[in-house]
């Protein structure tokens, strides 16, 4: 998964910031969220198989769910970001418009 050419130096860097993340997910406590949201939902592997991915007690205000074909690492990787990205650029089109 990495590259042959990476130095030790940026190892520890990767290892440390893995850390970190790993750490703050662990501790992090997510509040309700009042406002207007979109859930993008990946219609591949076990996350499909939960209609509101466990959002329906943090998101308090309205909210839409828009299907997007792929896995959950998936739809924010090539070639299917770019579809993501015209969503959300329609999205906060129409919110400005």
């Amino acid at each position: 998964y990495l590259p042959s050419d990476l130095g030790a130096e940026q190892i520890r860097r990767l290892i440390r910031v893995y850390q970190i993340n790993n750490a703050s997910w662990w501790r992090y406590r997510p509040a309700p969220y009042p406002g207007r949201a979109l859930l993008l939902r990946a219609t591949e592997g076990p996350i499909a198989e939960n209609p509101t991915l466990d959002w329906h007690g943090l998101l308090t205000g309205d909210w839409e769910t828009v299907d997007v074909a792929g896995t959950h690492r998936s739809i924010m990787a090539e070639p299917t970001v770019h579809g993501v990205a015209r969503l959300l650029k329609d999205r906060l089109r129409r919110r400005d418009g």
